[in-house]
C-alpha cells in the first residue's frame, strides 16, 4: 500500500548519465500461480507510486497499480495522507476480498477450478490484467 519503491529506485538517478536506472531493478516475483500482487496507491501520496511502469520487469511481477482514494481533503498531497491506508474502506474491500479467496484455497473449501473463477471475477472487478 502506498509503495515508495518508485522513489527508492529514483534515488539513483542521474540525469547526465545514458543509463537507466531502473534497469537493474528487480522486485521479487510472486511464485503461487494464484498470488498477485497488487500495489494501492493513492495519487496524492507523495510516498507511494505505481510500480508497473518503472522497467519491464516491474511489469510483468506486478499484477497491477491500483489508484485509491484515501485520507481526507486536508491531509491530501501531505505525508499524512500516506498513513490513510489503513483505515480506507476500499483498501479494506479489496485486501479482504483477496484474502477470503486465499483462505478458502488454502483451507480445501474450493477446488482449483472454482479459486481460479474467484480470481478471475476479482481481477475483472478491479480491472487487472488477466493472464
Amino acid at each position: 500500500m502506498g509503495s515508495p519503491i518508485a522513489l527508492y529506485a529514483n534515488r539513483f538517478y542521474n540525469h547526465q548519465s545514458e543509463r537507466n536506472p531502473f534497469a537493474n531493478f528487480k522486485p521479487q516475483k510472486v511464485q503461487d500461480e494464484n498470488g498477485v500482487w497488487i500495489n494501492l496507491f493513492d495519487e496524492d501520496d507523495i510516498v507511494g507510486y505505481p510500480i508497473r511502469p518503472v522497467n519491464s520487469y516491474c511489469k510483468k511481477v506486478v499484477t497491477a497499480d491500483l489508484n485509491v482514494s484515501v485520507g481526507s481533503f486536508i491531509s491530501g498531497g501531505t505525508p499524512l495522507s500516506h498513513t490513510g491506508y489503513w483505515e480506507d474502506d476500499e483498501v479494506e474491500k479489496i485486501i479482504a476480498e483477496k484474502l477470503s479467496i486465499d483462505w478458502l484455497r488454502v483451507n480445501k473449501w474450493d477446488k482449483k477450478e472454482k479459486t481460479l473463477a474467484r480470481i478471475k471475477k476479482y481481477k475483472e472487478r478491479y480491472d487487472m490484467p488477466i493472464s
